[in-house]
């Protein structure tokens, strides 16, 4: 949600009633450490964070053994943020691309990105994000655009929804 990069690690999440952070390095644990302290890790790009969090649909996921990951932005320019996508790109089954509703459309990396998913063929939806930043009437004219550059890509079975954090709108 910020407009600095800042997720240059992988964060993968699992369900426990003990809520912790696990830091991992080359399939090594380096370190444990509690939920709180998850905005003063030190991590490198070696490094992936396992979030063990108490909350059911993370729950409901893991019961049916579907890992979420948190990945660095697709167009963050970083060389750091790309290998830790690079690390998930063969072994995902299913990827949420973010597009914030400003652009009014997806992004050439964006682009490049689910062409690069298709062919380990994963699937792809595409979340509009920070739909509270444009005038509602204007979100169906900007999420049919969307669409169609997504069907292009991605197939008939793309799914294309709207979120906002400010509105805590998340419903689709």
């Amino acid at each position: 949600t910020n407009i600095l990069p800042e997720t240059a690690v992988a964060y993968e999440f699992y369900y426990d009633t003990q809520e912790k952070l696990e830091i991992w390095e080359e399939d090594r644990l380096i370190q444990t450490t509690g939920l709180s302290q998850i905005n003063n890790l030190t991590l490198t790009p070696k490094n992936l964070v396992k979030v063990y969090i108490n909350n059911e649909f993370v729950k409901s996921q893991y019961e049916r053994n579907i890992i979420i990951v948190d990945m660095p932005g697709i167009d963050s320019g970083l060389e750091a943020h790309n290998n830790a996508i690079l690390n998930y790109i063969q072994d995902g089954t299913y990827f949420v691309l973010l597009t914030d509703v400003e652009g009014g459309t997806l992004r050439q990396t964006a682009i490049n990105f689910i062409d690069e998913v298709k062919k380990y063929g994963a699937s792809v939806a595409v979340v509009i994000s920070k739909t509270d930043k444009k005038p509602i009437e204007e979100i169906p004219n900007i999420k049919a655009t969307i669409e169609k550059t997504a069907l292009l890509h991605v197939g008939n079975n793309v799914k294309i929804a709207t979120s906002s954090a400010v509105n805590k709108d998340f419903a689709e």
